[in-house]
């Protein structure tokens, strides 16, 4: 996670994704890289990115927090599954020892990560138990077909895997827990507002946990099946009449991870949470809430407060939990989210009528700023230029190919209000500067077109050398038996693979050079073979 502490002056456009670094892979006429060092690299050589025009970027205006560098050294307390279950719950009652607010805190998130944790056995059992009784396609272990046809194991086979595995993520839980109790207790965020709801939220209704639960099961069997048997029709999303008239982009058409109906269905945005947390354990809220740092960054710098007088937009909402986090701790700011399935719009307006119900019992006789969702395409959203005074996202730009992330990162530029006269000169150059690297971009897709092209070719080449080398066998058998008319026969059927693999090195170019060479030994063998035969 990307925490960004921005500059005093800079507004806010905070991108949470689980990338440091955007590459250009070489061109062969020509190279363009951006790395993890801030530098751009074009034909050899290396220019600083902070030279580069970008409009109100002071060496891009932020720094890393310190959650980055604690995930890049992190080390799991113990090796054993076992052993990090017990460091993590001792770690974690020692913290919530504490009482007050950390007995809260570490009660609450214990309980959902033993929930989910619970939820997760349960649905890798019940997909193990399943595929037990079905015929067996795949290891149950892996993302790749297996080579034998081996029954799965039963569901207790796997146990010791299920262990260490849920060790290790409970013990990741611990640690994220303690970054994001930290943050509340220096002020950065409130705590969560669900927690404080108590039982009157609905993660304290058994009768909704168990609705999820039956959700989670049924799609973690599901997921588990398409993933393990690879079959042609469990990839890509069928759409309804409806659905076609949205001209959603092709790659939105994927059914991530497999998950059923990908983005577009009411059962998809229903069971979203409950399957995300339960890969996380219960940790996704204290990851999403990570993006409250820089945004409590640019708060305090531009005495923000709760956020009267401005206005948020959060790109890709989803199911809206992540949403009502940015209202709790800025109720008076108005919101705007942005998402591309209709569904999950449907779920985020659920949440923020649950979260405005909980802010009227907390503050009676305060009202929260308005909030607006709106179906839209991220890569091109419905807004003037410097309509927002933040633009935040998370989750979303490790599901966008290269050319969508750019136009996403761009448009949301757009979108921010800096608070100052914009630099026309500096905007243009900057403009200039996203052509140019869009026109590598295209470049690189030309020479890759050109390279599968080439690779086709040599597959024919090859496949080619290997019928005349089957002839000329089937010559050498006929010498070996001393049959002449066999061994010519054999001559003249690789001749004429050779005249053929003659033309086809003519139109590869690494090749061609080699075809007049084909043409005489084929001439040659065809000739020895007539008088044989």
């Amino acid at each position: 996670w990307n925490s960004l502490d921005h500059q005093p002056k800079m507004k806010l456009l905070s991108v949470v994704a689980g990338c440091a670094a955007f590459r250009v892979a070489p061109l062969k006429r020509r190279s363009v890289r951006l790395s993890s060092a801030a530098t751009l690299e074009v034909e050899g050589a290396v220019v600083d990115v902070g030279d580069l025009p970008y409009p109100n970027d002071d060496k891009h205006g932020f720094d890393f927090g310190p959650s980055v560098q604690y995930w890049a050294e992190y080390v799991p307390p113990a090796t054993s599954g076992l052993d990090n279950l017990r460091a993590s719950a001792a770690q974690a009652l020692r913290a919530g020892g504490a009482g007050g607010d950390a007995f809260r805190y570490w009660g609450y998130h214990l309980a959902r990560a033993t929930f989910f944790a619970g939820q997760g056995a349960a649905g890798v059992l019940a997909y193990q138990a399943t595929a037990a009784t079905a015929p067996y396609r795949g290891d149950v272990t892996t993302t790749e077909p297996s080579a034998t046809d081996d029954a799965p194991r039963t569901p207790l086979g796997d146990l010791p895997t299920l262990v260490d595995t849920m060790g290790g993520l409970f013990a990741e839980a611990v640690a994220t827990y303690e970054q994001d109790f930290g943050e509340v207790r220096k002020g950065t965020f409130r705590l969560p507002w669900d927690m404080v709801d108590g039982p009157r939220n609905r993660q304290a209704s058994p009768l909704y946990l168990a609705d999820q639960a039956r959700r989670y099961v049924g799609e973690a069997v599901s997921i588990l099946t398409k993933r393990n048997r690879r079959d042609e029709t469990d990839f890509g999303v069928w759409l309804d009449s409806a659905s076609k008239k949205m001209n959603y982009p092709d790659y939105y058409l994927n059914n991530f991870h497999f998950q059923s109906d990908g983005w577009l269905s009411t059962d998809s945005a229903k069971v979203y949470e409950t399957s995300t947390e339960t890969l996380f354990l219960g940790r996704q809220d204290s990851m999403q809430r990570l993006s409250l740092y820089p945004l409590a960054s640019w708060a305090r710098a531009n005495g923000v407060g709760e956020g009267a007088g401005k206005k948020l937009l959060e790109v890709a909402c989803g199911t809206g939990r992540h949403n009502a986090f940015l209202r709790d701790n800025y109720p008076a700011m108005d919101v705007v989210a942005t998402d591309l399935s209709q569904f999950y719009l449907e779920e985020a307006r659920g949440h923020a009528d649950r979260w405005e119900q909980f802010f009227k019992r907390d503050r009676p006789g305060q009202r929260p700023g308005a909030v607006a969702f709106a179906q839209a395409n991220t890569e091109s959203l419905p807004y003037e230029d410097e309509a927002f005074d933040a633009v935040v996202n998370v989750y979303l730009f490790h599901e966008l190919p290269s050319e969508a992330r750019a136009a996403a990162a761009a448009d949301a530029s757009r979108l921010r209000d800096d608070g100052e006269a914009a630099d026309a000169e500096r905007a243009d150059e900057a403009a200039t500067t996203i052509a140019e690297l869009r026109r590598q971009l295209e470049m690189e897709r030309e020479v890759a077109r050109d390279a599968e092209s080439e690779r086709d070719e040599l597959r024919t080449a090859a496949d080619g050398a290997v019928a005349a080398a089957a002839a000329l066998s089937r010559a050498g058998k006929g010498l070996y038996d001393m049959s002449p008319e066999a061994t010519g026969a054999g001559l003249i059927e690789a001749s004429a693979a050779c005249e053929a693999l003659a033309e086809l090195f003519e139109a590869v170019g690494p090749l061609a050079a080699a075809a007049p060479q084909l043409r005489t030994g084929a001439d040659r063998l065809a000739a020895g073979g007539r008088v044989l035969a």
